[in-house]
């Protein structure tokens, strides 16, 4: 069962026959909660993010120069 808001979001998308679909970053990933793989990739224990496993092509992640490889962090600054 789909919630009632995807499905409209579908059908006004499909109205011009364009359909682009839901925004996607285009990427895999493995978290870096483990010790063993924060320190395989030299990053300290408090350090949390994800490690990019597979970029799709021409997704926003490729446009924005996301790499295989690349770890990405949490927004450490400050909320307000």
């Amino acid at each position: 069962m789909l919630p009632s808001p995807i499905i409209a979001h579908f059908f006004k998308d499909m109205a011009d026959g364009n359909y682009k679909g839901f925004p996607s970053l285009g990427i895999e990933y493995q978290t870096t909660l483990d010790e063993q793989f924060q320190e395989y990739l030299g990053l300290g224990k408090d350090k949390q993010g994800v490690y990019v496993t597979q970029r799709r092509q021409g997704g926003s992640a490729e446009s924005a120069g996301v790499k295989l490889g690349d770890i990405i962090l949490e927004d450490e600054r400050p909320q307000g």
